[in-house]
C-alpha cells in the first residue's frame, strides 16, 4: 500500500480526503448537484482565516470528504473533484494529508511529501500518488513551483 493510500485509509472506518481551494471570495455556492456526487453527507467544509495575509485577501476551504471506499480510480476521483470546485469558483486546489495544513507552509518543500495532488489557476494537476514521485525532490520541486503561482496569482 502507497503512502497517499495508508494516510487516506488511517482511520480504518473510511477514506479522508483533505482538498484545500482557494477563492477571491467565499460566496460561491454553486456546482451543487456535482458536489453532492462527489462529497459524502459525513463530508465537511471549512472557512481557513488568513491572519497573516499570505494570500493577499483570498481565501482559502478545505473540505473534510469522507468515502465509505477507495475510489477504483483516485487520479479520476481527484480530477472530478477538481473539476468541480473550478466550476464553483475556485482558482487553486490542492490535495494533502489530514494535519499538514498551515498558512505559513502552504506548498511549501518541507510538507512537500504530504501534498499528492496540485492543480492551478493554469489548469495543470500534478500528481504525485506512488511513494517513488511523492518523496522525490523534482516532486518537491514541483511543489515550490505551484507555491510561487499560488502567492503571484
Amino acid at each position: 500500500m502507497t503512502r497517499v493510500a495508508e494516510a487516506l485509509s488511517w482511520s480504518g472506518v473510511d477514506i479522508a480526503i483533505g482538498m484545500y481551494c482557494v477563492y477571491m471570495s467565499c460566496n460561491q455556492e454553486g456546482g451543487e448537484g456535482e458536489k453532492r456526487r462527489l462529497l459524502s453527507e459525513s463530508s465537511a467544509k471549512f472557512r481557513l482565516e488568513d491572519e497573516c495575509g499570505i494570500l493577499k485577501g483570498r481565501e482559502v476551504v478545505h473540505y473534510e470528504i469522507k468515502l465509505q471506499q477507495f475510489p477504483d480510480s483516485l487520479a479520476g476521483y481527484l480530477n472530478r473533484c477538481i473539476e468541480w470546485a473550478f466550476a464553483d469558483g475556485a482558482s487553486f486546489v490542492w490535495f494533502a494529508f489530514e494535519g499538514s495544513f498551515d498558512f505559513e507552509h502552504i506548498l511549501t518543500e518541507d510538507v512537500a511529501n504530504q501534498i499528492y495532488c496540485i492543480c492551478g489557476e493554469d489548469g495543470n494537476t500534478a500528481m504525485a500518488l506512488e511513494d517513488d514521485v511523492l518523496l522525490s525532490t523534482e516532486w518537491a520541486a514541483v511543489v515550490a513551483k505551484k507555491r510561487e503561482l499560488l502567492l503571484a496569482m
